[in-house]
């Protein structure tokens, strides 16, 4: 009898690392496409919306299954970990964007920089304090 409980919570915690293994692989997949999304020119907005929907139904479900089988200890931090690694990653390359030229601007008392760069897009930079906007924007 103890066998049996041992070998299914055993194939049970192998399910729930391999669907946290999956999840977490495609959050990183998803957020590098992501942050290609927002360095690209062109917008395919119903893509996006698909990519981003099935991966947090996928997260939902994992963590549904685990309270249900009573392992949330366990996988709560686990998928913190992977929440947090995703972050730093897109923080890390989010700053890769380099202006070749800096220009001070206005709008109804807002201040901003206009950054000439490749990338269209707009951003703020915590460190500085400042809104940059691209100048194709």
């Amino acid at each position: 009898m103890n066998e049996i409980m041992t070998e299914g919570l055993l194939s049970a915690l192998y399910l729930v690392l391999f669907t946290v293994l999956f999840a977490g692989l495609t959050l990183i997949l998803l957020s590098l496409r992501y942050y290609n999304y927002i360095r690209s020119r062109e917008r395919k907005e119903k893509y996006v919306y698909v990519f981003y929907l099935v991966p947090l139904i996928v997260i939902l479900m994992i963590i549904l299954w685990s309270l249900y089988a009573g392992i949330a200890k366990a996988l709560i931090p686990n998928i913190f970990l992977i929440i947090i690694l995703v972050v730093v990653s897109f923080s890390l390359r989010a700053r890769i964007v380099k202006c070749i030229k800096e220009e001070d601007a206005s709008i109804e008392g807002i201040n901003y920089k206009i950054c000439y760069t490749d990338v269209i897009n707009a951003w703020y930079h915590p460190k500085k304090r400042k809104i940059y906007v691209s100048n194709k924007l």
